[in-house]
């Protein structure tokens, strides 16, 4: 014979796990405008007591668990692809700053361009020799093959400067990358524990 307080905790059941799906509603709708939040629901499962002459008894209700709706696929190309973006990205960004190094024409404020740069310097380097060879005894000549000389060594070892300056740049980048993925690592080591401690005692 049931017991006459079964339909009590029937009710009870029902009421709970519906609280449940409320709170998880009412967390949805308070969430819908945060970034990257997928809509949660409410997984639930028949109690049933057991067997009495042939006949399954049930007890109500519980949640079983409380998922996400979420396309793991889709997740997956996404962290895939937002991957490749951020490398293209950086590669972009030093890649820009190597061009502005290298280039030969520099804007100026009448929309114009003036050249500028390695080609420039070496194009007045090998004229000023040019000039030298014309007429090798001219003083004015070699001070100008002197002053081409000059400007070209301090041009090349400006360039040399920047650009170790640059890799020293991207080493630090890369190291500092690591060091925030370390710590991303421990956060989701220290969360993976809350997680199963609350897994035991039941909550999902």
């Amino acid at each position: 014979m049931a017991s006459a307080f079964g339909g009590y905790s029937v009710a009870l059941t029902g009421m709970s796990v519906n609280q449940a799906v409320l709170a998880t509603i009412s967390h949805n709708l308070a969430n819908i405008s945060t970034t990257g939040y997928s809509r949660q629901q409410v997984n639930t499962a028949e109690l049933v007591t057991g067997k009495t002459n042939g006949t399954t008894t049930g007890s109500g209700a519980s949640v079983e668990a409380v998922t996400r709706a979420r396309d793991t696929l889709l997740d997956k190309t996404y962290y895939a692809e937002n991957a490749k973006l951020n490398y293209c990205e950086a590669k972009s960004a030093n890649i820009e700053t190597v061009e502005s190094l290298l280039g030969d024409f520099t804007a100026t404020t009448d929309e114009s361009t003036t050249e500028t740069g390695i080609q420039e310097t070496l194009q007045d380097f090998f004229a000023s020799w040019d000039e030298l060879a014309k007429d090798p005894s001219s003083s004015t000549a070699r001070e100008s093959v002197l002053e081409a000389s000059n400007t070209l060594v301090a041009t090349l070892t400006d360039l040399d400067a920047q650009l170790q300056q640059l890799q020293a740049d991207c080493v630090s980048s890369v190291e500092e990358a690591v060091d925030n993925l370390n710590s991303y690592a421990s956060q989701v080591t220290a969360l993976n524990k809350q997680i199963a401690q609350a897994e035991v005692s039941g909550a999902t």
